[in-house]
């Protein structure tokens, strides 16, 4: 494991316990077993640090819209959608956690607001499927959506969706389609 794979296996495990705010880098360091030089060498500042974990952590399934498949039916296109970021939200649920209640708590620097980056770019993609398929799309599909994700975070307390078998799976995404008016 190089240096930089220390620091953000440390860094995940801080911010998760303390929260953005209350995780200073020398904790950090102090876990990853390296000084803080060499964390600030490798990572420049703590908002980088923390970014570069939510990266590593999310993947960029979160962060970026996932492969989007324009031929499916608008129901198929949004329950791909949501397994794709279910599975990659529940593999971090803490990380998750923590990032929206910093967020909410206004601790996350605006510049970091990654649900006001991700909803731009659902609604980005959803507005290129409109156009492909030239059908109107529910001006609200976009929160419902995000709202459906939120929701999973903020109230799930059973088996993590990426734990569950395929069949599991298809049944909760049914039951959340279901919600959704198509």
């Amino acid at each position: 494991m190089n240096t930089e794979e220390k620091i953000i296996i440390a860094s995940t495990k801080v911010f998760k316990e303390l929260g953005y705010l209350g995780a200073s880098t020398r904790l950090i360091a102090e876990t990853a077993k390296v000084s803080e030089m060499t964390l600030f060498r490798k990572f420049k500042s703590k908002q980088n640090l923390f970014e570069m974990t939510l990266k590593f952590a999310l993947g960029h399934e979160l962060l970026d819209v996932f492969e989007a498949d324009f031929t499916l039916s608008l129901e198929e296109f949004v329950r791909k959608f949501l397994h794709n970021r279910l599975s990659s939200i529940s593999k971090n649920i803490d990380l998750v956690r923590m990032f929206i209640e910093e967020s909410l708590q206004g601790r996350i620097p605006k510049e970091m607001n990654y649900i006001a980056r991700m909803s731009e770019k659902l609604t980005n993609t959803l507005q290129e499927y409109q156009k492909i398929h030239n059908e109107p799309l529910a001006s609200s599909l976009n929160v419902i959506i995000l709202g459906i994700l939120l929701q999973y975070v903020i109230m799930n307390s059973g088996l993590s969706y990426h734990s569950k078998s395929p069949e599991e799976q298809e049944t909760y995404i049914n039951s959340l389609s279901n919600q959704i008016k198509f």
